[in-house]
């Protein structure tokens, strides 16, 4: 059965910043991975969703990150339109795939971003096709990160929803 780990329910913007800067904000649960506490397969689903709005194309990062190690990542995208609060979301999926103080998660996962009614734009997040090395005996902190490639009050980026799921 699906367990729940976090789930946020205060929003968080961020704009006008160059400096990889977290999405998650406060909500019910706690934003890490308990020591010890998955096995062999264990796969952690994440789901967030929010409003962004862009001029002059910006590019942007979106990283998903356990225990500070980079397990999800869109790269460096491009926002290809000028558009206001208009809806993004990210689905992920992260399996443990080794556990010990040498275990290994491997993710990926999409992004969509809606820019206009007929103009859709989706970023694939990979962790680079191998997996990355956590050490599943401490405890990892979970965080979603936003690295905006210039600073402009114009383009910002407004998470509303993060949880994230433990599947056995």
């Amino acid at each position: 059965m699906a367990q729940p780990i976090f789930s946020q329910y205060t929003p968080i913007t961020v704009a006008n910043t160059t400096a990889e800067t977290t999405l998650t904000g406060t909500g019910k649960g706690a934003l890490s991975i308990a020591a010890n506490s998955v096995a062999q397969g264990t796969v952690f689903q994440f789901r967030a969703s929010g409003y962004l709005s862009v001029v002059s194309s910006p590019t942007f990062e979106l990283k998903v990150k356990i225990g500070g190690v980079v397990v999800c990542d869109t790269g460096v995208a491009t926002a290809s339109l000028t558009f206001n609060n208009n809806l993004w979301s990210l689905e992920a999926d992260v399996v443990v795939n080794t556990i010990g103080n040498a275990g290994t998660m491997t993710g990926q996962g999409l992004v969509k971003a809606i820019q206009t009614i007929t103009a859709n734009r989706m970023y694939q997040m990979t962790n680079s096709g191998s997996p990355s090395a956590i050490d599943t005996t401490a405890a990892n902190a979970i965080d979603l990160t936003v690295t905006w490639g210039t600073a402009s009050a114009n383009d910002t980026i407004t998470c509303t929803n993060f949880t994230v799921v433990k599947l056995p």
